[in-house]
């Protein structure tokens, strides 16, 4: 194949990849990655049930899966054409190989996400290795497969990949996928421990981080191409001795130096947005009674016009609770609960010092509903003081009222009442109480207590920060990228004599 001929190659894949990649970042962005990370944040202006199924994807079949797997496909074709032309220049079976290694590892990931292989060939193995059924150890049986991987990707970018934007670009399209395995190993073990919205935000990271991965793998592939392609621009022509460039030097790709502006830009947003959100918005825990297991977890209910009571001692302000609890009845109805705040014990004969009623979802007693109580005013003025949290039955005589409690003493500060009697002094219900979003002293403390009372709080929080700023870095990128480019090609051409 002549030299003009791949010259029709590259332009070709390089225009495929600054169409196709943009597209689709900005349906996942859009559709998905914000709307998802919006519902997890704010779930009174956006609930959970009001994202339709496809946009997850998490469901096999979905759109949201479908284009993930859309973007692994066209990585996977970039890199396999940038292959092509390197055997074509004959640029070594370093770049041809690395290229080659690359694109079959993005198909293989295309196919993955819309066949689920893992999840069906991986719970066997697991349970034949390990005697288990615990799919987060898949990344540990595919280790030895990463690792090759690894060791295969760094030989390339160390001696086949001459291209700096498209080096940078490759390494940090790798170390995006590395990053998602590494979330996908640390749900169960971090995230989910801590809180489900956890669980829930690390696999949404886990899975853009795939696809964020599989945008910078492709445009690693472009930006190599159009690297070629200048060089191929640029050398001597027989066909023609007049040749139309842009004004001044074209670049290759990027630009490490948009890179690096991109990074920060990437690291700025994700610090800016997080610190507001902590400081303005974000609701600690100042009382976390959940099991970290379900050993000890179980249901106990109180029928129509009886009453269960926690007792708590309030360490900070707390303006919201969070039960587990469900309604039982005959036709299906919702059902209806009184809450009280009472000042002592659970025996239901202090002063009340907030009121309300609840709705509360009907639900069976393995699928109970988490169910938020909002105080107003905030529990500001009896800190440090024994309280008690009551709730009433208000519904028909029929309706039973479900609770979901534990018997391993998780909260050692109260203990659980039922119709003014106390029940065994191991038993607690499942409960959160969340101190209030204002930046105060108070919850700077609460903020605290919380990093410094588990290892898993500093792990979440910096592996967080740097997802999400290689999930930030990816549009920006991109969007400068293509600005970069469109004010280059609106400059004045000259023409150039050979």
């Amino acid at each position: 194949m002549t030299l003009l001929q791949t010259v029709q190659l590259e332009r070709p894949l390089a225009l495929l990849g600054r169409v196709v990649l943009p597209s689709l970042m900005a349906f996942w962005w859009s559709a998905v990655f914000i709307r998802r990370l919006v519902s997890l944040a704010f779930p009174h202006w956006l609930p959970p049930g009001a994202i339709p199924w496809h946009l997850n994807p998490d469901f096999e079949g979905s759109a949201a899966n479908a284009v993930s797997a859309a973007a692994l496909a066209t990585a996977a074709l970039l890199t396999l054409g940038a292959a092509a032309a390197s055997h074509r220049r004959g640029d070594g079976r370093f770049a041809v190989g690395g290229w080659t290694i690359v694109a079959i590892t993005s198909a293989y990931l295309a196919w993955e996400e819309i066949s689920e292989f893992h999840v069906n060939f991986g719970r066997k193995v697991i349970a034949s290795v390990f005697g288990i059924q615990n799919l987060y150890l898949w990344p540990i049986v595919a280790s030895p497969l990463v690792a090759l991987f690894v060791l295969a990707a760094a030989g390339f970018v160390y001696k086949g990949l001459h291209v700096r934007e498209a080096r940078a670009l490759l390494v940090i399209g790798v170390a995006a996928w590395l990053l998602a395995l590494g979330n996908e190993m640390l749900n169960p073990f971090v995230f989910q421990a801590v809180a489900t919205k956890a669980g829930e935000l690390a696999t949404l990271m886990e899975e853009t981080l795939e696809f964020g991965g599989a945008l910078l793998v492709g445009s690693s592939a472009v930006a190599a191409l159009r690297a070629q392609r200048k060089e191929s621009t640029n050398a001597p022509r027989i066909m023609s001795s007049v040749t139309l460039c842009p004004q001044g030097k074209e670049s290759a790709g990027p630009g490490i130096r948009r890179i690096a502006a991109s990074a920060l830009a990437a690291l700025v947003i994700v610090g800016v947005c997080g610190g507001l959100f902590t400081a303005l918005v974000y609701r600690p825990p100042v009382i976390d009674a959940r099991a970290n297991s379900d050993i000890g977890v179980y249901a106990t209910w109180i029928y129509a016009g009886h009453s269960i009571a926690q007792e708590f001692r309030l360490p900070a302000p707390v303006d919201r609770l969070e039960l587990s609890v469900a309604v039982h009845s005959s036709d299906g109805r919702a059902g209806t609960a009184i809450w009280r705040i009472l000042d002592g014990t659970g025996a239901g004969t202090g002063d009340i010092l907030r009121e309300g009623r609840i709705g509360i979802p009907a639900r069976d007693d393995l699928h109970l509903a988490p169910v938020l109580i909002d105080i107003a005013p905030p529990l500001s003025d009896a800190e440090g003081r024994r309280l008690a949290l009551q709730l009433v039955n208000d519904g028909a005589p029929e309706e039973r009222l479900s609770f979901q409690a534990v018997k391993d003493d998780r909260y050692a500060d109260g203990r659980l009442w039922s119709n003014g009697a106390p029940t065994s002094p191991d038993q607690d219900l499942e409960f959160v109480a969340y101190g209030t979003p204002d930046p105060t002293s108070s919850k700077l403390r609460t903020l605290w207590r919380l990093v410094t009372s588990s290892w898993r709080w500093p792990v979440l929080l910096a592996d967080t920060s740097l997802a999400l700023t290689f999930i930030a870095f990816v549009p920006v990128l991109l969007v400068t990228t293509e600005l970069s480019l469109w004010k280059r090609a609106r400059r004045p051409a000259r023409w150039r004599r050979e």
